[in-house]
């Protein structure tokens, strides 16, 4: 009788075995992703979203390391409005505002450690890294737009440009980043000309042979500036002056087409979109 069941009962826990571990090789060849957005193209909006996740985008368009931080009263949120788009016979243009709501910030500390290690050489030959991106940092609520347009085609609309706009109302805008000079001084590596500057925009193109990031500045003003009325105007100015002449900058593919494929998203109202996952991504605990 004993080894009558014990067939059945060993013939099962093979079963499980085997299901088992073909369960755990399934889920290690999953190719990773990054956070979903959830689209609602109802009259009322989109779903609040995480900062963290709206954001995402910085993590995959930096080459280098990223460090995310935040306030310990960190309760920022993402809605996304109804969206608008026009077409033309040959173009569209499309529209989403969105209202940031909470309080608190992010911080994105980007590690450019390794590309100025690669550049030593040139430091030593006296010459400089200019404007290096140190970080980028959302605080408090706003308001913003999405802007995509592109083209009409035989397959559809094509979404070829994204713009994302962070001071819609002409205020201050939320986003700021630091940039700062690299030189080397007495063999050692040295920071100078440090700069926070006000973000108006951010933008990407699909017709950019090599993947870059347009940078538009409301306000630039020394790291070490105080925060005084004198010192805004002066930093409003510079930044007219700064948007002008501020180099697109060098951003990763992913994150270059990520940008890219979510304005697809939206103009084909796919109910969702995935971001890729940013390996450079280090999220402090």
């Amino acid at each position: 009788m004993a080894i009558r069941y014990l067939i059945p009962i060993w013939l099962c826990w093979f079963a499980f075995t085997v299901a088992t571990s073909a369960d755990v090789a399934a889920a290690e060849e999953a190719p990773k992703t990054g956070p979903v957005l959830k689209f609602d193209y109802s009259e009322d909006g989109f779903d609040r979203i995480a900062i963290e996740d709206f954001m995402y985008f910085i993590p995959l368009c930096a080459n280098t390391p990223v460090v995310l931080s935040q306030s310990p009263d960190h309760t920022l949120q993402v809605r996304l409005l109804p969206l608008q788009q026009e077409d033309g016979p040959d173009h569209f243009s499309l529209t989403v505002d969105f209202e940031i709501t909470g309080a608190g910030y992010l911080n994105y500390a980007i590690d450019q450690s390794g590309f100025i290690e690669r550049r030593k050489d040139r430091l030593a030959a006296g010459q400089s890294l200019r404007r290096l991106l140190d970080f980028i940092r959302y605080e408090g609520p706003g308001k913003g737009r999405f802007e995509v347009s592109g083209e009409i085609t035989e397959a559809g609309p094509l979404a070829n440009d994204l713009r994302l706009v962070f001071d819609v109302s002409r205020g201050e805008s939320p986003v700021r980043i630091g940039l700062r000079d690299v030189h080397m001084e007495a063999g050692e590596v040295q920071s100078a000309n440090e700069m926070v500057a006000h973000i108006r925009s951010l933008s990407f193109s699909r017709s950019e042979t090599r993947p870059r990031m347009d940078v538009r500045v409301a306000s630039v003003n020394r790291k070490d500036a105080a925060d005084n009325v004198f010192q805004n105007l002066k930093g409003r100015v510079l930044g007219r002056v700064v948007g002008l002449v501020l180099d697109p900058l060098p951003i990763g593919q992913v994150g270059h087409d990520a940008m890219i494929s979510m304005g697809q998203a939206l103009v084909d109202r796919a109910p969702s979109f995935t971001f890729p996952v940013a390996d450079n991504l280090t999220v402090e605990e």
